[in-house]
């Protein structure tokens, strides 16, 4: 039985001649392409293309501000993003705990208030050394910017002794954006 197999396909091939031949494996490479490449990746596109909807009617389902409210009423809703500044246990506790959570050691920080000129706004200025994995502090600052929305990263400078040293020495700073309790 395998032998008439064998001498059936040696009689296409002499029938068919090599471009034939050619084309058939060609045809079988670009439907193989398709299949392993083309396909997941279509997928992909109507996945981001769906988070992209969704992200959307997020963005809008958080703009509650209607637009013919008027200045002062936008003005207000501004001001009404930043946590109060009797808050302010609370923001750096939220803080401390991304860094708990990454098993991150918060060294002593600095710490400033910088009143701006005007408006309601006041700034805190942070500073803090950490130390640990460069994967972990990643997180950290992902998971603290994430958690506190007026929370801004100013920069990062990260130190490593020796090429050998699994973690790096890393001094963050951030400002902390509140608005003062009105009275």
């Amino acid at each position: 039985m395998i032998d008439k197999v064998i001498w059936y396909v040696r009689r296409l091939l002499r029938m068919a001649g090599w471009p034939a031949i050619s084309g058939v494996v060609l045809a079988s490479l670009v439907i193989a392409f398709y299949f392993l490449t083309l396909a997941p990746l279509q997928k992909n596109i109507a996945d981001f293309k769906r988070d992209a909807e969704n992200l959307r009617g997020k963005v809008a389902a958080r703009r509650s501000v209607p637009l013919d409210q008027g200045a002062g009423g936008q003005l207000a809703a501004f001001y009404a993003f930043f946590p109060q500044t009797d808050t302010l246990t609370e923001t750096l506790s939220k803080l401390y705990g991304a860094a708990a959570k990454q098993n991150l050691v918060l060294d002593q920080g600095e710490y400033h208030l910088a009143p701006t000129q005007e408006g309601r706004l006041v700034r805190y200025d942070i500073v803090l050394p950490v130390k640990g994995p460069y994967p972990k502090l990643r997180s950290f600052v992902a998971e603290a910017l994430k958690d506190n929305p007026s929370l801004a990263l100013e920069g990062i400078t990260f130190n490593r002794q020796t090429a050998i040293d699994i973690g790096v020495d890393s001094q963050v700073q951030l400002t902390l954006y509140m608005r003062t309790v009105q009275p």
